[in-house]
This record gives C-alpha cells, sequence and structure tokens, in this order.
C-alpha cells in the first residue's frame, strides 16, 4: 500500500496531472479588424456571413473571430464565415464580426452589415 506524507489518509498512489495555459501578459494589441463583411445567401429564415481573415501585429492569424446579432454574441469560431440560421421573415438584422488573439484581445467590430430576410 502507497502513503502520501502530505495526505491525512492512504491514497491509491496515482496524482492528478494539472495542465497550466500562459499567455503573454506584454501582449495588449488586438489583431486587425476583419474586412470584406458581407451578407449572401439571404432566405426567409437565414444568412450567410463571410469575411476576409484578420492577422495579429505579427503577422500570424487571428485565434478566432466573435460573431454578434446586433449586441448579442451569437457565435465564437475559428473560420471566416458563418451561418446564422431561426430568423423571422421579413425582418431587419444587424451583424458585427470581431477578431481576437491568444490572450483575448478583440478587435474591433466589422460592420455592421445590415440585412432583411425575405
Amino acid at each position: 500500500m502507497l502513503f502520501d506524507s502530505y495526505a491525512p489518509t492512504p491514497n491509491s498512489g496515482f496524482s492528478n496531472t494539472v495542465t497550466q495555459t500562459t499567455t503573454d501578459s506584454t501582449d495588449l494589441i488586438p489583431p486587425s479588424v476583419p474586412t470584406n463583411f458581407t451578407a449572401s445567401n439571404i432566405t426567409t429564415t437565414s444568412v450567410d456571413l463571410s469575411w476576409f481573415p484578420s492577422f495579429n501585429p505579427d503577422g500570424t492569424a487571428a485565434t478566432g473571430y466573435k460573431v454578434y446579432q446586433s449586441t448579442t454574441l451569437i457565435a465564437n469560431i475559428t473560420n471566416t464565415s458563418h451561418t446564422v440560421n431561426l430568423l423571422i421573415s421579413g425582418n431587419t438584422y444587424k451583424f458585427f464580426v470581431s477578431s481576437y488573439d491568444a490572450n483575448g484581445n478583440e478587435s474591433a467590430n466589422a460592420g455592421p452589415v445590415t440585412i432583411t430576410t425575405l
């Protein structure tokens, strides 16, 4: 039987693995604002949004993108397109997109892209 000298009772001898991800606390600069933010394939209940990739100051790609419907975050994704579903026919919607880096620095929003569903 194995004993841990720091434990008040005997244990199995196995330990949990702890992984800690660190970020660069000196990196306070967000990636560039996404460009060419557009809407296409507008239907009665959906729209496709797309944009060009954003980049960090060192030239590496942004970690991800946040898509907003008005002020509500509706998607946190890594690709440069998103289909918004469950819209209501005949309504007008405004969408925005921002990029972010591995440290959580978020760019300003691109947009709005304003659409009216069919």
